[in-house]
């Protein structure tokens, strides 16, 4: 079994994709993802009911890998999956 070796610039390539694909920017992209308006996700990221949401600027944006730790985290204290 051959194991696959990077060197450390093709390491930093594939965290930067996976950074990338790990962030949405704008608030019409995050209600996407969320299903939800982009007055109600304005809304959430606003009040900070958003986990992984930040400003940068005028622009908001979510972390999904944060967004998705912190719902299963509330799934397990409320008993859920």
């Amino acid at each position: 079994m051959q194991t696959e070796r990077h060197t450390e610039a093709e390491e930093a390539v594939l965290a930067t994709e996976s950074m990338a694909n790990d962030l949405k920017d704008g608030i019409k992209k995050i209600s996407g993802f969320l299903g939800k308006s982009e007055r109600q996700t304005y809304h959430l990221c606003a009040t900070g009911q958003l986990p992984g949401a930040f400003k940068i600027g005028r622009i908001w944006h979510l972390r999904v890998s944060t967004f998705i730790a912190a719902i299963k985290r509330r799934e397990r204290e409320h008993g859920g999956v």
